[in-house]
């Protein structure tokens, strides 16, 4: 439940970041079969094709804003991030990476906008990244 997570984490925001992560597709209500609306991230609907060098480039982001928010006690975060094989093995990473950051002293004021930096960099491989630069 919301409230045995927010223990774990021990903090007073966790409800609030477990609420903020389902609203972001990221967490699925128990018993829920609904659909979540189409301009949501939906972590079911990860490619699990990602090519290496998109995997690479989302990990990367990753890592770079977990030590930017975070500083020293990003290195448990990022251990994990490295070990990422696929999309599969992204979705907890992901999850822990956002709370760890919204419950962070600056987090709050920066996580919703690096959740949708994440959303565009995991809809667009590098290449397209690269030509909308370039345009």
């Amino acid at each position: 439940t919301n409230s045995q997570i927010a223990q774990i984490f021990n903090s007073d925001n966790a409800i609030q970041m477990l609420t903020d992560l389902e609203k972001l597709g990221y967490l699925i209500p128990a018993g829920t079969n609904q659909k979540l609306e189409s301009n949501k991230i939906q972590v079911n609907a990860l490619e699990d094709n990602f090519s290496k060098e998109h995997l690479v480039f989302i990990k990367t982001f990753l890592v770079e804003e977990a030590q930017l928010q975070l500083g020293l006690m990003s290195r448990e975060i990022e251990q994990k991030i490295t070990l990422v094989k696929n999309a599969e093995d992204l979705k907890p990473c992901i999850a822990r990476w956002h709370m760890a950051i919204r419950d962070s002293r600056n987090g709050r004021t920066v996580s919703d906008k690096l959740m949708e930096r994440l959303a565009h960099l995991m809809a667009n491989p590098p290449q397209a990244l690269a030509s909308d630069n370039a345009s």
